[in-house]
């Protein structure tokens, strides 16, 4: 009802894998490697798709596999894969992030009765995939496009996409489609604890800790205590970029506009055509957009309304990095969750 996930790109990575064995000379399994070094099949060459899927052939008695994969000479992916991965000769892996437009190379080595073996030899593919398109997403009679990742989320009044959210936990949805450059804002409002965080989200990947945040991912925040904070998420680990600020941009119980411009690692914060921050961090060059909300274990009668979601694949008018106006220092005190 909310949208498709992005299995097509899964779908589009095992076609090329493939069609390479077709153009091999064979429609059969990949024979399993007749050293201890495994041949590498796919990726490589120039490909349309940003979710790469790595693709090996079996080593005999191989109890388990260690993958990676380099940006230039940044390691991306250092990972280590028991032996399931395999099946009738051919190992696979399916990278947990989207990759960014650039020149990557990738290699495998088995570990053969406890013995580490060498790499295979390093394979280069390049990612030039096409922009994504933006939306506009009112909510007058459908939430297309949008994933739900955890509460109840609903339209209603034949305007609004809302939740109740969870006690004690994020709710969130996602938009399909990964974007980097990118112009994105939501209009919303919130009912019940006031100090809990609602937020939207860009360049995320939308698993989730134990909390409800996403495994990756940066989070625009405010309260209706008239506080914003700015976060860089990891695997449950929360880094805030911008502690929780009090400005007083923030239109406190009422609607707001939330609003992120990021163009490579520059990020610039607006609330209400105000901008409250911004920053420079490269960690995450792409990813899902959402939204999300911090419901407390002990609040009642909390209600997030969002009234429009829009995106543009283009950021323009970006101010000198560094600059802000409409805030204060950081307040002590908070957590990821709350204002102080």
């Amino acid at each position: 009802m909310f949208g498709r996930s992005h299995f097509s790109r899964l779908w589009i990575g095992i076609l090329l894998a493939g069609l390479l064995l077709i153009a091999s000379g064979s429609s059969q399994a990949a024979p399993a490697a007749t050293t201890n070094i495994p041949t590498l099949l796919f990726p490589n060459g120039t490909l349309p798709i940003r979710r790469i899927i790595y693709i090996w052939t079996e080593v005999a008695g191989a109890t388990q596999y260690q993958i990676q994969a380099y940006r230039g000479s940044t390691l991306i992916l250092n990972k280590t894969l028991g032996p399931t991965v395999c099946v009738s000769g051919t190992c696979a892996y399916r990278h947990d992030v989207d990759l960014s437009n650039n020149n990557y190379t990738w290699k495998v080595r088995a570990t053969v009765g406890g013995v580490t073996q060498p790499y295979s030899p390093a394979m280069a593919f390049t990612v030039s995939a096409p922009a994504p398109a933006g939306f506009f997403s009112p909510f007058t009679d459908n939430a297309d496009g949008w994933v739900i990742h955890k509460g109840i989320w609903q339209l209603e009044g034949s305007n609004y996409f809302t939740t109740a959210g969870v006690q004690g936990r994020v709710s969130s949805v996602s938009h399909i489609g990964e974007y980097s450059t990118l112009t994105y804002e939501v209009r919303m409002k919130r009912q019940g604890c006031q100090g809990n965080a609602n937020a939207i989200v860009i360049r995320g990947n939308p698993i989730l800790d134990s909390v409800g945040w996403w495994k990756t991912e940066y989070t625009f925040d405010y309260t209706n205590t008239g506080y914003f904070s700015v976060w860089k998420d990891y695997n449950g680990s929360y880094t805030p970029l911008r502690n929780w600020t009090y400005t007083s941009a923030i239109n406190r119980g009422g609607w707001n506009v939330l609003k992120v411009k990021a163009s490579g690692s520059s990020l610039y914060f607006y609330i209400n055509d105000v901008l409250v921050w911004s920053g420079s961090d490269s960690a995450y060059a792409s990813g899902r957009v959402g939204i999300a909300m911090y419901r407390g274990a002990s609040c009642s009668g909390d209600k997030l309304w969002v009234d429009y979601a829009r995106l543009e694949p283009t950021a323009a008018d970006l101010p000198p990095a560094g600059m802000e106006t409409q805030s204060t220092e950081p307040t002590p005190g908070g957590t990821r969750n709350t204002a102080p």
